[in-house]
């Protein structure tokens, strides 16, 4: 449209003063002031005048305006939160509200400023920690740059593990951070344990139905400005649901001479229907071995084949305690099943040891005047076990290889075996099998470009990826450089896959390999002093436009390696601290700096 078409549609009034929402007396006193200023004085007076009302308390936001989106919010370690959250606006997309999903790395400072609705998923890592992409915003909420959200209505979903002292840490610091900044509560926050399916399917169902209602009673028509296609079901098996998979290989891949027993373990995966991408997990169900669940009903009132209410199904006792949480107990766990029992709770504290297991607990205090459904209420699921997957499905179709470290340990004389740990030693590859599921971990991938560079730097079973990532570079052709640290105990016994590294470094796939074997010498040697040995090198790489990886321990490898990568960029780079952990930041963001850590 031309300037002057345009200027023909628009009718002026012929006295703009006319409109003016002044009483007549004060228009024209106002008129005559305005009259008398020269241009330049009345641009001063307009600024003067705009800056005095972006300082006036702006009220609560008005419910959300057609158009407006919701902005949904996730903070995800392993991906759970992630597919929350897309799950989420695909449920408010199917009612016709607007969304935003949005990773919480990718959060800036003016994404808060502009939202009117907020819906917050998020995980907490560790022992109260936020994951990794959480950081920076939980660091900006929490600082004095935090922006006032008086404007703001949000609901948090905060998923977690009860086993740790600070469960569901992170959403409730979200939660209460934010209505500390003035934002109003939409919905109270729920926090998930480990089995949060439907306490979070229970929160989506709220929080939809109330914005959906909310912008229905404020918009006579909802228009969705783009179709939304859903994510790809990669298939139909779930931790509920596991594929039942034929075990082809379970090798011992560490020396005879090895304090550690780590497998390699390969899988077929005919016929499931599941596809994976280098990066993702596996999950194994895991349950309870006879002898435990027997070790346990030889201490409770209730017979193993009394058939029990549970979830969705009645089952034998016996059946049911074989996936439930039976192990090591915690003083949250012990002071909700004293006080089923009448006992002040305070005795936990005194009971509870490191290596307190059920059934010392329900030996010292039987369940006596509870039911064995009472019993397996206060229950909580066993967590199925992720491993990292060490292969492609480009270079072996059919196949999922695995890299796990068998838990073995001594408790008051006896010895036991993690749960996997046991169900892996046992199995046979005539005709063993294996419960599993597909984990998808997107914020693990390579690069989209083939030709990029790769920095990979893991410990121990951390290599798995790696393997995986290697096979699928050589598979599609890429052209990329790799460059590989890893670290482990001693070369002679735990150089995890060694043979296929070194034929990848002759083969010239593998342009760099460095290694560091912690106590084969006097002075411990880990992946962070190589790091810097080879700064000026890694530095160079990243300036090339290097992804770097980071896979294995996250309480004490993980910090260490990105205390590495700030001090290269310090020293190589030339940059201040302030500025390292800003580009540091900025490689996150990228998606050229992720972790894989546990």
């Amino acid at each position: 449209m031309s300037l002057s078409s345009a200027q023909a549609q628009v009718t002026a009034p012929a006295d703009p003063w006319s409109a003016a929402p002044f009483d007549p007396q004060v228009t024209r006193a106002l008129r005559q002031l305005v009259e008398q200023l020269t241009p330049a004085q009345r641009l001063w007076v307009s600024g003067f005048l705009a800056g005095s009302v972006a300082s006036v308390p702006q009220p609560r936001a008005a419910p959300a305006e057609a158009g407006q989106p919701v902005t949904v919010l996730y903070g995800s370690q392993s991906g759970n939160c992630e597919r929350l959250a897309k799950q989420l606006g695909a449920a408010l997309s199917a009612r016709g509200v607007p969304n935003v999903v949005l990773d919480m790395l990718d959060c800036r400072k003016s994404h808060l400023q502009e939202a009117t609705r907020l819906l917050v998923v998020v995980s907490t890592h560790g022992e109260g920690e936020p994951p990794d992409r959480a950081a920076p915003l939980y660091e900006l909420l929490h600082s004095r740059k935090a922006p006032a959200l008086n404007h703001l209505k949000y609901a948090v979903l905060a998923l977690g593990d009860s086993s740790y002292e600070k469960f569901c840490e992170t959403g409730r610091q979200f939660d209460v951070r934010l209505a500390a900044l003035g934002a109003e509560r939409l919905h109270p926050r729920v926090d998930c344990d480990v089995d949060f399916s439907a306490p979070a399917q229970a929160w989506i169902d709220t929080v939809v139905e109330y914005l959906a209602r909310e912008r229905d009673a404020h918009a006579a028509a909802v228009q969705v400005s783009a179709a939304r296609s859903p994510a790809p079901v990669a298939n139909a098996y779930t931790r509920k649901n596991p594929f039942l998979a034929n075990v082809l290989t379970n090798q011992r891949i560490t020396a005879a001479i090895s304090d550690r027993d780590v497998r390699h373990l390969e899988l077929s995966l005919e016929g499931s229907g599941i596809h994976y991408e280098p990066g993702d997990a596996l999950g194994i169900v895991v349950r309870n071995g006879p002898e435990r669940v027997r070790a346990l009903l030889e201490v409770l009132p209730f017979d193993g084949e009394e058939p029990v209410a549970h979830e969705t199904a009645t089952r034998p006792l016996r059946e049911i305690l074989e996936s439930c949480d039976i192990g090591r107990i915690t003083v949250a766990f012990a002071e909700k099943y004293l006080g089923e029992l009448g006992i002040d709770a305070k005795e936990a504290r005194t009971f509870v040891r490191e290596d307190t297991q059920l059934v010392d607990l329900v030996r010292a205090h039987p369940p006596h005047g509870m039911t064995s459904e009472q019993f397996v209420r206060l229950l909580r699921p066993l967590t199925p076990r992720l491993y990292s997957i060490a292969s492609s499905s480009k270079a072996t179709p059919d196949e999922v290889h695995l890299t796990i470290a068998l838990v073995q340990f001594e408790l008051r004389g006896v010895v036991h075996y993690g749960l996997a740990s046991r169900q892996i030693a046992e199995l046979r590859e005539e005709d063993g099998t294996l419960p599993v599921y597909l984990h998808r971990n997107p914020n693990f991938r390579l690069p989209t470009d083939h030709d990029a560079p790769i920095i990979m730097i893991g410990v121990g079973t951390g290599i798995a990826p790696f393997r995986s990532f290697m096979a699928e570079r050589e598979a599609v052709g890429a052209r990329g450089r790799n460059w590989l640290f890893f670290g482990g105990r001693h070369f002679r016994s735990d150089f995890l896959y060694q043979t296929e590294w070194l034929d990848y470094r002759k083969r010239g796939l593998l342009q760099r390999i460095e290694v560091a074997f912690s106590r084969d010498q006097e002075h411990k040697i880990y992946v962070q002093h190589r790091m810097q040995e080879h700064g000026r090198e890694l530095y160079a790489w990243l300036q090339e436009g290097a992804y770097v990886y980071v896979c294995g321990d996250a309480q004490h490898m993980a910090p260490c390696v990105h205390a590495a990568l700030l001090e290269i960029l310090e020293t190589h780079g030339g940059l201040s601290q302030e500025r390292a952990a800003e580009a540091l930041l900025e490689l996150q963001r990228a998606r050229r700096y992720q972790r894989d850590v546990y």
